[in-house]
C-alpha cells in the first residue's frame, strides 16, 4: 500500500512539473505558437509568402492571353486621368484612272486651186519632191497656168496644162480658189486635202 502511495506520489509530482514547464514554454517569448512580425521567424515567413505571390504573379502573367497582358503594360505606361485615343488611321484616297486622251488626227477639206508661176528673175523649178534637195523636173516660165493638185504652205504638188507635174514653191505661185466645177474633170479625183491649215495666201 505504501508502495502504491509512492508510485501516485511520483507520478503525480512528475505531471505537476510536466504541465508547469508546458505552461512556461507556451506563455515564454519563444513560444513557437506566439511569433510576432518583429521575430525572426516571423519575417522569414512573410518573405516567403512575397516570393511565393510574386511568382504566382508572374505565372499568371505567363498563362495570360497576349491581348490582355498588352493592355496591362499600356495601362501601367498611361499616366491617371489621360486617355488615349486610337491611332487614326491613314487616309487611302483612290485615284480614278486616268484616261488617256488619243488626239484625233485633224482632217481639212479638199479645195481646189488654180496657179500662175510669178517668178521675178529666173524660171520656177518643179521637182520631185517637197525640198530644194529634190530633182528637178523643167522650170516653168512666168505666168505658166496650172492647177494645185495639193495645196501646202510651203509647197504645192501641181500640174501644168501640159500634164507635167510635180512640186513647186508656194511662194512664187499665185493662188485662185474654184469651185470642183470649175476645176478640169480629169484632175477631180487627183486632188488631196492638205496636212495643214493653209495660210492667207489661200485666201481664208
Amino acid at each position: 500500500m505504501r508502495n502504491n502511495q509512492r508510485i501516485f506520489i511520483f507520478l503525480f509530482t512528475f505531471f505537476i512539473v510536466v504541465a508547469l514547464g508546458s505552461l512556461f514554454f507556451l506563455g515564454g517569448k519563444g513560444s513557437a505558437f506566439d511569433k510576432s512580425r518583429d521575430s525572426q521567424g516571423s519575417a522569414t515567413a512573410v518573405l516567403s509568402q512575397m516570393i511565393t505571390g510574386l511568382k504566382g504573379s508572374e505565372k499568371a502573367v505567363e498563362q495570360a492571353p497576349s491581348d490582355v497582358v498588352e493592355t496591362v503594360v499600356e495601362n501601367e505606361n498611361t499616366e491617371p486621368g489621360t486617355k488615349e485615343e486610337p491611332a487614326a488611321e491613314p487616309e487611302v484616297s483612290a485615284q480614278e484612272p486616268v484616261e488617256e486622251q488619243v488626239e484625233e488626227p485633224v482632217t481639212y477639206e479638199v479645195r481646189y486651186f488654180t496657179f500662175v508661176t510669178d517668178t521675178q528673175k529666173d524660171n520656177l523649178r518643179m521637182r520631185t519632191e517637197p525640198s530644194e534637195s529634190g530633182q528637178i523636173i523643167t522650170s516653168l516660165k512666168k505666168y505658166t497656168f496650172g492647177y494645185v493638185l495639193k495645196p501646202g504652205n510651203n509647197w504645192c504638188r501641181v500640174t501644168t496644162e501640159a500634164g507635167t507635174s510635180g512640186y513647186c514653191s508656194t511662194q512664187y505661185l499665185i493662188l485662185t480658189e474654184v469651185t470642183r466645177d470649175e476645176f478640169p474633170s480629169e484632175y477631180q479625183e487627183k486632188v488631196e486635202a492638205p496636212d495643214e491649215e493653209l495660210s492667207e495666201k489661200f485666201g481664208n
